[in-house]
């Protein structure tokens, strides 16, 4: 794998880097040095995460959880309709979840990864045999054979090969996927949890006084997004939203007989579990008053999946592969790598969000090289702007004095790309009409040079007219500034 091939010559060879700076009383400064690059730790939902580590799917019976060896239980689904696979042992079972005796340790996660890659290998070599023509017939009884073996081994192990970043010589196979807890939690458990008492254990009178009393709550712009009723969006409520309900609008939401009295209980449970393992520790915080607190959060966390088990419908609903693997190992990734809340995924998501809003929500085979070009853009286009945040001819204009687009396209990078509407001139005015067009009509999102230099430099080159860039917008109705270039003389 490519990257792993460069993250191993960083880690050893490293690169050497020159920096360049201006100290205060005008003296050049060059500083050279190497720098080396380490991973550490893989932050990423579980489907990404099986395809990182080569784990089996969500729904398997091993390996849906990376750290130990637990079986999942098929139940019967909430349809009715085929089986789901369930992780019970909250309660009442030899073997509980987190139980140390099916752990896994950085030796047991190498070990089966070779094992698994042989096997796959075997399969490999015996189809190639078959491919080049040799002894068909007895190669194809053995290549079945062979995958029947394979797919067993998988079942049994839980992973399908050895996760490509083990290769890395300073890498800890166990610490390297940490639980991704802002999708565990607010997009498994709370979410799950809220469907269930939704479903089974609040009335229509109780959702009514639920919405009636969700219509009094007004959100200031600096907290987040407004809030969206319960009872009607909580399936399509995002990660900030999930934070807000559970810490901060569910406790006066809940207030009084709205659920029955163990619902209730195991919901403000939850919420000081949440509190835990998202909020940062306090500076002056020493290492036995971290693990005491880590240890009550953890009896917390056994005492919620296990009242969980206990309700009716509670294991078909929300025994699902996040509830265990918070179970499993949040306990014991903070003994060995700090509070949870420093791995915490939600502002990696919204960089993810982001990239996909700059992307237009389209597939790109290179997600990095968009995202690092638009912040080029965006950099280079205030680097241009004078002390007012103005862009003006000056900044734009070559050794001669003159403004040329081929000047502005050198200085701004790829500016080009990065533009995907422009407002389009007034003819025989100097300005711009309110609608949007976009042209050319055969790629509408990327208007042509030459368009660009008339709508920049007018149909004679003398014209100075105003210009507004526009990113891609998330809707049809829905459109953003990029950023605002005024042309001056």
């Amino acid at each position: 794998m490519p990257i792993v091939d460069e993250l191993e010559k960083l880690g050893k060879s490293g690169m050497k880097v020159t920096e360049r700076y201006t100290t205060q009383d005008g003296h050049k400064v060059v500083r050279e040095f190497m720098h080396y690059v380490f991973v550490s730790t893989c932050l990423a939902d579980i489907p990404a995460k099986n395809k990182v580590g080569d784990f089996r799917g969500v729904g398997s019976k091993v390996g849906s959880c990376s750290y130990c060896l637990f079986e999942g239980q098929p139940i019967p689904g909430r349809t009715g309709k085929g089986s789901v696979t369930r992780y019970l042992g909250a309660r009442g079972m030899e073997l509980l979840a987190g139980d140390p005796k099916i752990a896994l340790s950085h030796q047991d996660l190498i070990k089966r990864g070779h094992k698994l890659r042989n096997a796959h290998l075997r399969v490999v070599r015996c189809a190639m045999k078959i491919k080049a023509g040799s002894g068909a017939t007895k190669w194809t009884r053995r290549l079945a054979a062979l995958k029947r073996v394979y797919k067993a081994k998988s079942i049994r192990h839980g992973c399908w090969g050895m996760n490509p970043f083990f290769r890395l010589w300073y890498l800890n196979a166990l610490t390297f996927h940490v639980v991704s807890i802002s999708h565990a939690f607010y997009h498994g458990i709370c979410k799950g949890f809220s469907g269930l008492m939704l479903d089974r254990y609040i009335t229509a009178a109780g959702k009514k006084i639920i919405s009636q009393r969700g219509q009094s709550i007004s959100v200031p712009s600096d907290f987040g997004r407004r809030y969206r009723d319960w009872t009607i969006y909580w399936a399509s409520y995002k990660m900030e939203e999930w934070a807000h309900f559970v810490e901060t609008f569910s406790a006066y939401l809940f207030d009084g007989d709205v659920l029955p009295g163990p619902v209730k209980g195991l919901w403000f449970l939850l919420i000081d579990i949440v509190e835990h393992y998202f909020r940062p520790r306090p500076d002056e915080e020493t290492r036995d008053e971290f693990e005491l607190a880590s240890r009550k959060a953890y009896d917390q966390l056994r005492h919620f999946a296990a009242g969980l088990e206990e309700l009716e419908s509670g294991a078909d609903y929300m025994m699902t592969t996040n509830l265990h693997i918070v179970v499993c190992r949040l306990h014991r990734q903070e003994l060995e790598l700090g509070t949870a809340s420093a791995f915490n995924d939600l502002p990696v998501e919204r960089v993810m969000q982001t990239m996909k809003s700059d992307g237009g929500r389209m597939v790109t085979q290179s997600p990095e090289k968009v995202y690092a070009q638009r912040l080029l853009t965006a950099r280079n286009a205030e680097a241009l702007a004078d002390k007012n945040g103005k862009i003006t001819c000056k900044a734009l204009a070559d050794k001669n004095g003159k403004i040329t687009c081929v000047e502005q396209f050198k200085k701004m990078e790829d500016v080009e790309a990065a533009v995907t509407f422009m407002l389009r001139e007034i003819p025989g005015q100097i300005g711009f009409d309110t609608r949007v067009h976009a042209e050319p009509e055969s790629d509408p999102l990327v208007p042509k040079k030459a368009w660009i230099d008339s709508a920049l430099l007018g149909a004679n080159g003398l014209s100075r007219p105003t210009v507004r860039l526009f990113s891609r917008a998330e809707s049809d109705d829905e459109t953003r500034y990029f950023s605002e270039i005024s042309l001056i003389d």
